[in-house]
This record gives structure tokens, C-alpha cells and sequence, in this order.
């Protein structure tokens, strides 16, 4: 990914498993906001960004950013599958 995305309404549900859609943007200052979406099976990888996630039903999967913001209702799911050359564990940092 290169530059701000927004999406908004239906679902993201590429294979069923939150592993099988990775949306990345390591480098590039950014926005991305997942907005009234019913059903997210994704890992988000965007550490120069802004993320908003606003009234998703269930995110099922992770995401990384500069900041969260979470408006709504939102249900997260944390996955613990990732990829190989990527190191993660939940952190919150303020």
C-alpha cells in the first residue's frame, strides 16, 4: 500500500482466515480507516500510520500503527499467526 485508504460498509474477507490478507505499509506517513464493516479477516501492518477503526463488528486478526483510534462499537480478535520475517507480540504504547 502506498498513500491513505479508507474503507467503508460490506466485509474484508479474502480467505476466511485472518492470515490471508496482510495490508502493509511500513515506510510511508499514512491514514487508514476501516469504517461500519461487519466482518475483518485481515493482519494490518502500517507502523508510520494513523489507523481508525470505527463501529466493526469483529475484527478478527492485528493491527500495528503509529496510532489507534477506536470509535464505536469495535470487537477485536487478536490472531497469532503472522509472518516469518515480521516479529510481533501485543504492546500498547502511549
Amino acid at each position: 500500500m502506498n498513500g491513505s485508504i479508507t474503507i467503508d460498509g460490506g466485509s474484508i474477507d479474502y480467505t476466511g482466515e485472518p492470515g490471508g490478507l496482510y495490508i502493509s505499509d511500513k515506510k510511508s506517513p499514512s491514514s487508514i480507516t476501516i469504517s461500519h464493516v461487519g466482518l475483518v479477516n485481515a493482519h494490518l501492518y502500517a507502523p508510520a500510520s494513523d489507523v481508525t477503526v470505527n463501529g466493526v463488528s469483529n475484527f478478527n486478526g492485528w493491527i500495528i500503527g503509529k496510532t489507534l483510534t477506536l470509535t464505536g462499537t469495535v470487537n477485536l480478535h487478536y490472531d497469532e499467526t503472522r509472518h516469518e520475517d515480521e516479529q510481533y507480540k501485543v504492546t500498547l504504547v502511549k
